[in-house]
């Protein structure tokens, strides 16, 4: 939960925004792990996305951990990514045409290098 006055509109308003999360994991087998994050982000006054919306965001990631040397270890990781607005004013910019859309889908895939003694 967030508060702050609004230093360049007059009479100084006071703004509100509220965000939580909430992490998951299962190691399933061997290299194996699974993770689910549920998001959630309200902004009534659009002070920090700049329009007045709620937004819900859902990602499953799917990881393989392995050591190919000592001391090294790579994780590999696909992840989908699901984002939604409730907002009239709010969205995602989607396409050439830069309009906004309530909701946008993503994979990404990552490789994570951790090394030392």
């Amino acid at each position: 939960v967030g508060t702050e006055k609004q230093a360049d509109v007059a009479g100084n308003p006071r703004h509100k925004w509220m965000a939580a999360a909430i992490w998951f994991g299962w190691h399933i087998d061997g290299p194996w792990n699974l993770g689910l994050r549920p998001e959630f982000y309200w902004d009534p006054d659009g002070l920090g996305s700049g329009a007045d919306q709620t937004i819900q965001a859902y990602t499953v990631t799917l990881e393989y951990t392995f050591s190919p040397v000592a001391s090294n270890t790579l994780v590999a990781a696909l992840e989908y990514r699901y984002d939604r607005s409730t907002g009239p004013e709010g969205g995602f910019f989607n396409g050439d045409a830069n309009r906004l859309v309530a909701d946008q889908h993503q994979v990404i895939f990552s490789i994570m290098w951790s090394f030392g003694p």
